[in-house]
């Protein structure tokens, strides 16, 4: 049995919306002590921010996924080319207009830094400037408009509204649903296509804001902080695989395969999610992509690495000793 910490909206069978067709390149809170229930929750294909949904099958209600708004499809596209891809730390102006004496720190999500010799952090970062870069290689003015710890199990995230302005002087949400962000250390590379594309770099001098809807944020509410340990072990190279996951990116190549209304049930050999369902094999997952496919699976339809990848034994458990961090299950019935 499997604790869900804070999940936003993510459980451990993920309804993971493989939404249209493959992208052209561009790049409940659960109380403490209450029972883990698993819901359905929406996937998609967008590595930090989400478009909204371009039909009603990629909705579902409130009441399901216990979010205060319904999650949707957000495929990346023509929006994702055009938002942020990452934060620079530097340089930083606080509300008031003071510059921190140098560049700011993010420890897990909480940013930090000293103006003026005196030490600020947390909700001190409230109106502060950022510069941020789009994934076309232009910058664009970053605020932070708010900020909120979170509770219990995951005091560790915190969540920022964020804002870029425009050419007018206008601010408006990173986010599409108006909604927060999760920084996580670090940038992802949104080409796609080639090999590696899609790839983390872990950049100290950048953030990735990943909404709510985003497949960093959601692998973070997973509980895979890539800032934290288990056994030992940082998460973050589980967090990078998961992300992968999320978007169906098996090849890794930076491409989101998706279809509509996919169940995914993900599950790892720590503990932090556990299998809960007798489900057929879909992939063994690793930063770099998928190690490995089943072929049967109607999901690999039209993944052109699948036949490379395809392995009789893939989802043995004796594969997590091999380097397989995370697993990927999908319903008989999907078949057909």
């Amino acid at each position: 049995m499997i604790r869900l910490r804070q999940l936003i909206a993510v459980p451990v069978a993920l309804l993971a919306m493989r939404c249209g067709p493959t992208p052209t390149p561009a790049p409940r809170g659960i109380e403490e002590g209450e029972p883990v229930i698993s819901e359905p929750a929406l996937n998609g294909t967008s590595v930090t921010l989400g478009a909204p949904a371009q039909s009603d099958e990629c909705w579902v209600p409130a009441s399901i996924n216990g979010a205060p708004a319904p999650y949707g499809c957000f495929p990346n596209g023509p929006l994702l080319s055009s938002t942020i891809a990452w934060v620079s730390l530097s340089p930083v102006t606080l509300a008031g207009g003071q510059a921190l004496d140098g560049a700011a720190a993010l420890g897990g999500t909480v940013f930090s830094g000293t103006a003026g010799g005196a030490p600020v952090s947390g909700a001190a970062f409230v109106g502060a400037a950022f510069t941020g870069t789009l994934t076309t290689g232009g910058s664009v003015p970053i605020r932070i408009d708010s900020a909120a710890a979170g509770s219990g199990a995951d005091a560790d995230v915190w969540r920022y509204g964020f804002s870029y302005q425009d050419t007018s002087g206008a601010w408006h949400s990173i986010c599409a649903d108006g909604g927060t962000a999760v920084p996580v250390l670090g940038r992802w590379d949104y080409h796609q296509g080639a090999a590696g594309n899609g790839a983390k770099t872990n950049d100290p001098t950048a953030f990735t804001p990943g909404c709510q809807t985003s497949a960093v944020s959601k692998c973070v509410a997973m509980g895979y902080k890539p800032w934290a340990t288990a056994s030992g072990t940082s998460l973050d190279a589980h967090h990078q695989a998961c992300v992968r996951l999320i978007r169906a990116d098996y090849c890794g190549d930076g491409v989101s395969h998706t279809s509509a209304g996919r169940s995914v049930n993900v599950y790892d050999a720590m503990g932090i999610l556990s299998d809960t369902r007798g489900w057929l094999i879909e992939a063994e997952w690793a930063p770099s992509g998928a190690r490995c496919v089943n072929v049967s699976n109607r999901n690999l339809v039209g993944v052109l690495c699948a036949p490379l990848l395809s392995l009789l034994s893939c989802g043995s458990p004796s594969h997590f000793g091999t380097g397989t961090l995370l697993m990927s299950e999908t319903e008989v019935l999907s078949l057909l």
